[in-house]
């Protein structure tokens, strides 16, 4: 599991948080999405062998937005 931080440019509102919300949960191995348009980050836990950061810039991008990793958590897995 990775946890990724991103930067992202061009939230609007609300709205399009909870648009972006939806469209980056609907990804296989998407476990958890925070998106906070007032500070245009978001957080999104995913299961690494399933879900990619590229393909997660790729959804906000379709939504005419830009994203950038600041920061990459990867959690060992318990046994």
């Amino acid at each position: 599991m990775q946890t990724l931080n991103f930067e992202i440019d061009g939230v609007s509102d609300s709205a399009a948080s909870a648009e972006m919300h939806r469209a980056i949960a609907r990804l296989d191995g998407v476990a958890y999405v925070d998106v906070c348009g007032r500070t245009g980050s978001a957080t999104i836990l995913i299961d690494s062998t399933r879900a990619t950061p590229i393909q997660i810039a790729v959804v906000i991008a379709r939504l005419g937005c830009s994203a950038r990793v600041r920061q990459v958590l990867r959690h060992e897995e318990a046994a």
